[in-house]
């Protein structure tokens, strides 16, 4: 059984041909891990495909600058298949 494994692993990749392990997390709430997103002021999304038991709902997990988990997105999320896949973000800019 590996309830209770830590499946997200962060690796330094500055040196592709040393990397480094910084840390690992397991969000308490998701597990599947598939895609990640850098965010600009430092941290991470990270779309988890599963619920902790491994079927649904999933979740969104941020990590902050510092690696540590923030928060698993949606708090609610809907229980009819919702496994996020993958990330697509918009940024978009505001004209004064």
């Amino acid at each position: 059984m590996l309830k209770g494994q830590k499946e997200i692993f962060f690796f330094d990749v500055s040196n592709p041909t040393a990397p480094s392990f910084l840390s690992a997390a397991d969000p308490p709430l998701s597990a599947i891990t598939d895609e990640f997103y850098a965010l600009p002021e430092g941290g991470f999304l990270v779309t988890m495909m599963g619920g902790a038991g491994g079927a649904h709902p999933g979740r969104v997990a941020e990590f902050d600058k510092n690696l540590n988990l923030v928060t698993e997105h949606p708090d609610n999320p809907p229980h009819d298949g919702f496994n996020p896949h993958g990330i697509s973000v918009r940024l978009r800019s505001i004209l004064w």
